[in-house]
């Protein structure tokens, strides 16, 4: 259809970045008198906006044909093999590790339409997760503070998923369900918050304890946002007519899904398996992470500058800093700002748990990041509250940033810990000084908006050195505060049209120069081998961490784990996954066996030390029931021999 590779890719784009234009006016109109609003400002058309964005910008990575992450390898096994076999049981089965059956599941939604489970049903799945969290968080804003803020709160995050460019948010993860499940849930607390009728009340609260009661089996690691926005919820059911008999509506509400789940799980004779692959797992995976560890991890989520997230912090901290703490005197300011930085805190429990600084479970972190800038974004707009004076203010949280990046900066002493710059710090006070001096300058001066046209050129021109972007996000939003009373409907304009120029620089000068051209799968000699030998109704077992074999086949999966790294790797549950795989490899007899230990596979390499020969009971096991076929990539397959 397209004369040229880099057509459509150029027609994805501008069509998105036109949408991008038209959701910014869109947000922008909504501040307008409702006389002075153009006819095709419609609540549902922002809404219909968010999805329709997001997808046309992403479209080069929804039809990229190789895995971003080994994730969408393990999920896609895991969900062919609910979908080809009758009678699949989670964590009897098949097992996650870390993720609840949910994930796999939810890729399911393919079956009714006849579509392939794909790289591109799979992202085109999480692009709609990202989209309803965006709704649902459009809806609870909107039911609480009115349209304009509403469209306003969403639009950063609505960017962020649109034009998403690090490799960990672009590719169907673990984190990905649980973004509308939040999303929902905060859109039911708004609901029950503002009041509704009590018919509706009652509903609101089973719905949230419904939602929410589904996080567990989605991913552990959600558990403790789940958990403290449902004792939001029971708080706020406390205080409606019937107190305690309302709750009981959240409480019930939650425990239906729970108690129907594990009566099947018990009907299954899987309650055991899912006691030690998922409870006992998720206690091991996190054992011995300190405090020191976990605050170095979100240092690096949130302000790395090499991903777009630290983009939202660096706005964050200046709303907090600048507009929302001095309300912190009046009791209502202070109530929902600490029931919002109480929710942030816990996100933080939540993705530093593990100790590991893997990128995409900055996902668990915008919910709450959302929540803080509305409230932020709130105060500013709409208080009437000025707060501390723009100097001040800028000041203070320049030094708050600059402390944040020194530290993060600092070389790695003994023992692997942060030792001071003292270079560093002391070029960073002095850059520090110059803008206060130059934001003393320029606010409430017409040639203030000088700084704008610095902020544009610094994002255009320099956009990898991102500590610009950030100095110049506190600039700009500064210039915009101190503009505040004399231009009261240009700040917002202003904010819309600001924030896609950071986001739109990234992308232009990274994502755009690396993904969007014609990629072809990369030959695999082992994946077309297991192709060649695949028959209909066989299943594969594979030793190592190659799931990409199965999902290639199209073959499910002759055993519970799509990898075994824990039963390769060492720890105390070695033996345990070692028993577990020798015992499904004789319950379920997959015909096909890859010992995927070689220079082709993704994590082992050394047959001598990771392959099925150095573990006694594996080895013997292959060895007796299956006949060696072929060896490619370094990696070998095995065939079941006949009367075995």
């Amino acid at each position: 259809m397209f004369s040229s590779p880099a057509l459509f890719p150029l027609l994805s784009q501008g069509t998105g970045l036109a949408l991008v234009a038209g959701m910014a006016m869109l947000a922008w109109s909504s501040f307008l008198p409702k006389a002075r609003r153009p006819a095709w400002d419609r609540p549902w058309l922002f809404a219909l906006g968010l999805f329709l964005a997001v997808y046309a910008l992403r479209v080069p990575t929804i039809l990229f044909p190789l895995p971003f992450n080994t994730d969408e390898d393990v999920f896609l096994a895991e969900a062919i093999t609910y979908r080809d076999l009758h009678g699949i049981v989670p964590w009897r089965d098949v097992d996650s590790y870390s993720g609840g059956p949910l994930i796999a599941l939810q890729l399911l939604w393919t079956a009714p339409f006849g579509l392939p489970l794909s790289f591109i049903t799979e992202r085109i799945t999480a692009i709609f997760d990202e989209g309803l969290f965006l709704l649902f968080f459009w809806l609870a804003v909107r039911r609480l503070f009115g349209e304009p803020l509403a469209r306003l709160s969403v639009f950063p995050f609505f960017l962020f998923f649109a034009l998403a460019i690090h490799i960990e948010w672009i590719h169907y993860s673990s984190e990905h369900l649980s973004l509308p499940l939040f999303g929902a849930a905060l859109w039911l607390l708004a609901r029950i918050w503002k009041g509704t009728a009590v018919g509706w009340l009652r509903f609101d609260l089973a719905a949230l304890g419904g939602v929410l009661a589904l996080q567990p089996f989605v991913k552990l690691q959600g558990a403790p946002e789940a958990l403290f926005l449902g004792l939001t919820g029971l708080g706020l059911a406390v205080r409606k007519p019937g107190g305690w008999k309302a709750a009981g509506f959240l409480v019930g509400g939650a425990g239906v899904p729970l108690a129907l789940f594990f009566a099947f799980l018990q009907s299954q004779g899987a309650v055991g398996d899912f006691w030690n692959a998922y409870i006992v797992w998720a206690v091991e995976y996190s054992k011995g992470v300190g405090l020191l560890q976990r605050g170095d991890v979100a240092l690096e989520f949130l302000f790395n500058p090499k991903t777009a997230v630290h983009v939202l912090s660096m706005m964050l901290s200046f709303l907090l800093l600048c507009l929302v703490f001095p309300a912190w005197r009046r009791r209502q300011g202070r109530w929902i700002l600490s029931w919002a930085l109480g929710f942030f805190l816990v996100a933080v429990v939540a993705v530093t748990t593990s100790g590991k600084g893997t990128f995409h479970y900055i996902l668990y972190l915008l919910p709450a990041l959302a929540v803080l800038m509305t409230i932020g974004a709130r105060q500013a707009l709409f208080a009437g509250r000025r707060g501390w004076s723009i100097p001040g203010a800028l000041l203070a949280g320049l030094i708050v940033w600059g402390g944040i990046v020194v530290f993060y900066y600092a070389p790695r002493g003994t023992g692997g810990s942060r030792v001071m710059a003292w270079p560093a710090a002391a070029v960073c006070v002095a850059v520090l000084l110059v803008l206060f001096a130059l934001a003393r300058a320029q606010v409430g001066k017409r040639w203030g908006w000088v700084g704008i046209a610095l902020f544009v050129v610094v994002l255009v021109e320099i956009p990898h050195f991102h500590h610009f972007s950030a100095l110049g996000i506190f600039l700009l939003m500064a210039l915009l505060w101190g503009q505040a009373e004399r231009f009261p409907r240009l700040a917002p304009f202003l904010l819309c049209a600001a924030v896609p120029l950071l986001f739109l620089a990234k992308y232009t000068k990274g994502y755009g120069r690396t993904l969007l051209v014609t990629r072809c799968p990369v030959d695999s000699p082992m994946a077309r081998a297991v192709q060649a030998e695949a028959r209909p109704g066989d299943r594969i077992a594979i030793w190592g961490w190659s799931p990409e074999l199965a999902v290639f086949a199209g073959l499910p999966l002759g055993t519970r784990e799509p990898s075994t790294d824990m039963a390769i790797g060492g720890g105390p549950r070695q033996a345990f996954y070692q028993a577990r795989f020798l015992h499904d490899l004789a319950r379920n007899r997959p015909r096909l066996f890859v010992e995927a230990v070689g220079p082709g596979s993704y994590l082992f390499h050394d047959r001598a030390t990771e392959g099925i020969d150095r573990f006694p009971e594996v080895g013997r096991y292959v060895n007796e029931h299956y006949a060696l076929r072929t060896e490619a990539d370094g990696m070998r397959l095995f065939v079941l021999k006949e009367g075995r």
